[in-house]
This record gives structure tokens, sequence and C-alpha cells, in this order.
């Protein structure tokens, strides 16, 4: 444990903050329970500190640890599922009473198909049907994929990098708890001109908008999404803006900063990271940044993937080349500077190798990452004031602790916050349980005397006593 205050010296009615915080190193978890208490106590000197109106407060961090559930390629009679070079995943969390059971969406680039899986409530999957390009041409070589809930309608979007289009696919009920699929549009180039290998999508739920990359075109589309029945339409940007930028050399992967209404654009073969100012009431695009490794600090060779926090602090990056994730401070003008590298030289990170996709937890206390290079799953703790990263632990297919890991190329958390890999190598979908077990009180008054709560193994609790 540690501790500290916020000032060394007070004046007569100045309050002081102590924060401790508490880390369980593990193995073992730390479970408060009447067999086993854990509990917490700092007696406060009544002569020095008025006692009676301290009031605290705790927070915890679960340690974001997980266990190996299934490893899926083949279907109930051994026969291999359409899963050869599966490269995005995609998840749809249906309501209570829906005929359909919540699914998970596999993108598999040499099969040309999209798959449909069932989700159990202990998150493991079946496999239920798929479509590919020998019925629904546009989806030759799909690379990445999207689901969205509109009007009590769902619909998948498609980018097929051969194929050079964007498909529109409504998901149906195919009777009898099957889901089907039916095509609504296919969105090509000559709707789209330079829609030229697409292999990133981002939705803007928010504003009904989908963002496509393509890395032949070296550009970035906008498209307007029809809430009624999923359709595309190229955005009609105001004075200053475009529907599509095309000065974006290899673009590959897409984040979109909520915060502040700007997309980062990243890619495999172009140094550099590109940033898009969006209009938010027409979502026409404009490039405001081009930052190089001088604005940088670090060259981002191998660009594979980019996540963004959700206050709009924070950027982090994958950098397969350079066997590396970085983290970067984004100012208020989309700007970044280096905050941070983790990597092979880093406490944890010895097979942190070629790291090809980033998954920030739902809490953001954790960036999940996975390495190609040594079919590898990272769990990096997040600070999420500092925004800084620490290896808190792995799963691999090397030591034993996962199955099915050759190659992670995309990682998505199913309807029940379970967290699923597409594996393209292995042809197959990963899944683990996601541990998150700390737990505490919220707020109390007085000194906090004999306060239970728990803490998983890598976990961490922190208390604030604010004392007058």
């Amino acid at each position: 444990w540690s501790d500290g205050a916020d000032k060394t010296r007070l004046l007569p009615a100045e309050t002081v903050t102590y924060t401790i915080e508490i880390l369980n190193e593990g193995p073992s978890d730390a479970i408060d329970s009447a067999s086993a208490m854990v509990r917490f106590t700092d007696q406060l000197d009544p002569a020095l500190f008025d006692v009676a109106n301290a009031s605290w407060t705790c927070e915890a961090v679960g340690s974001g640890s997980l266990s190996f559930l299934q490893s899926l390629g083949t279907d109930s009679g051994g026969s291999p599922l359409p899963l050869a070079g599966v490269t995005a995943l995609a998840s749809l969390d249906l309501p209570l009473g829906n005929a359909l059971p919540d699914l998970l969406f596999s993108a598999s680039t040499i099969d040309s198909s999209v798959a449909a899986f069932s989700v159990a409530g202990d998150g493991t999957l079946r496999f239920e049907t798929a479509v590919d390009d020998t019925t629904v041409p546009s989806l030759e070589g799909v690379r990445a994929i999207a689901v969205v809930t509109r009007a009590g309608r769902n619909f998948l979007y498609a980018a097929g990098q051969t194929a050079d289009a964007v498909t529109v696919l409504e998901i149906t009920d195919a009777g009898g708890g099957m889901p089907g699929f039916t095509v609504v549009q296919t969105v090509d180039g000559t709707v789209a001109p330079g829609l030229d290998q697409p292999v990133d999508l981002f939705v803007d739920e928010a504003r009904d908008r989908l963002y496509v990359a393509s890395a032949n075109g070296d550009a970035v589309h906008g498209f307007d999404l029809n809430p009624l029945d999923g359709t595309l339409g190229l955005v009609s940007p105001g004075a200053g803006f475009l529907a599509r930028v095309d000065t974006l050399t290899g673009a590959s992967t897409l984040a979109f900063d909520n915060a502040s209404n700007r997309l980062y654009v990243g890619s495999l073969e172009n140094p550099v990271i590109q940033v898009l100012d969006v209009d938010s009431a027409t979502g026409g695009m404009a490039l405001s940044q081009t930052l190089d490794a001088a604005a940088l600090d670090i060259s981002p060779d191998g660009l594979s993937d980019l996540a963004i926090s959700s206050d709009g602090d924070w950027l982090y990056a994958a950098l397969s080349t350079v066997d590396a994730v970085v983290t970067f401070r984004i100012d208020g003008s989309g700007a970044l500077t280096r905050a941070q590298i983790v990597d092979t030289t880093s406490t944890g990170g010895g097979s942190l190798i070629e790291p090809s996709a980033m998954l920030l937890s739902m809490d953001e206390s954790q960036l999940y990452t996975a390495a190609a290079g040594s079919e590898t799953l990272f769990i990096l703790n997040r600070d999420q004031t500092t925004g800084m990263l620490e290896i808190s632990g792995s799963v691999s297919e090397r030591n034993g602790t996962a199955e099915g890991m050759a190659r992670p190329a995309n990682l998505v958390f199913g309807p029940g916050g379970q967290l699923h890999v597409a594996a393209s190598a292995s042809q197959r979908v990963a899944t683990f349980q996601r541990r998150d077990e700390s737990s505490f009180p919220s707020s109390g008054s007085n000194a906090p005397v004999d306060i239970g709560f728990s803490a998983a193994s890598g976990g961490r609790v922190v208390f604030r006593i604010d004392v007058p």
C-alpha cells in the first residue's frame, strides 16, 4: 500500500486530503466475506483533527485479468467454420423478448464471408449462419464490419477490400431463432469515387454517420446513415469541408474523438498520424494536421491500431514495426504530445511483439493489446487521470493460458462482457471472461473504521479521506 497528503502544512480550518492506495499484488484475490474479512481502518487523532466532520470516498479498479473460455473454429461435426483470415468482429446485444439471441459477427478476408454466432449466457459461441461473396459479390475480401441498431432494425456494414465496396446487410429473423442476412445496399466507387480497398469503418452513432478508410484510395469517406432503412449517402459538407479527404496515404485505421469531433487516421505504410476536423452539423471533414516523427517525438512506423479515451485526452497507438504501444496526450488543437512508450523493454513486456489490435475496457481501466508476433493478449492497467499504462498480465497460446491465438487481428467485447479475439492465422475466435472482482463502499463520514472491501489479484482500491 502507499499513502500521501495533499498538504504538508495547514492553517486553522483548512482541510487536508489523505490518499491511501491498496494494491493486491496477487496471486490470490482478496475478497471480503464473513469467513475471511478484508477491512480498512485509518484511526485519525482527535487531538489534531475534527474527526466528527471527516469524510471519505473510495474507488476500486479491477485487475481486468482474463480467463480462457473457448476457441471456436469448427462446427459440431468438426468441419471448419468460415473463419479463414478472420480479421474483424462486431457484437449485437438484443433486448429481452427478441426472437433472436445475442449475436457476434465475424468478417473473414480469405473466405470473403460474414458469419453470425449466437452468444450463450456464459459468453461461449455457437455458429449459426454465414453469407459470402458467392451470393453477395461485394463481400469479396471483407475486412471490417460494424453493427448498428436503428428504429428496431439491425444493420451490418461490411467493407469489402477486394470488391472496393461497402455492403449494407440487414440482420433478420430467419425463423426458429435463427439469424439471416438481407442485402440492403452496395456502395462502390460509382457512388463514392476513391473507395478503393476499404479496410476500416467507424460509426458515429450519436450523429448517424459512417466513416470509411480506403488504403489504396488514400482516402476517408463520410456517409450519412439513414436511421430508418440503414442506407448510406455521402455527406453534404459545408464550406471548407469535404465528403472525401484523399490525401491520406495508405489510410488503414480510424479513431474518432467524440469530445472534440476529430477523426485520427493512421497507416501501416505511411509513418504519420493525420487529424481530420469534422463538422458536427454536416459530417464533412477537413485535414487539419499531419503529425510526423518530428511532431510526435517518435516515428509511427507500422501503425496497426488507434484507441482514444472517452474524455478525449489520450490517444494510444499500436506500432507493429517497432513493437510498442505509445501514449499521446491530446491538446485542445488536436495535436499530440508523446507521454509514454510501452515496449519489449517494459516490465512484463518481453513478448509485446508486433502489437496488432487494442481495445479499452468499458470502464477504461484497462487497455487490452493483442501482439500478433507472439500470439499473446496483454492486459495494460490504465491510470484514468494520467493516462499512463502498466502491464499487469497476459494470456498466450505459448504458455498454455489460451488456445487458438495465432495472429490476433481484432478485439471486441460481447453482449455479456466477455472479450472475443479474432485470430486470423488460427482461423478461430477465442473467448475470455474478464475478471473485475474489486468492490468497495463509495463513501462515508467520520474516520474510516473497519470498512470492508475486495481487491482482485492485480486490482487496487483507493481511499481518499478529507479531514478538517
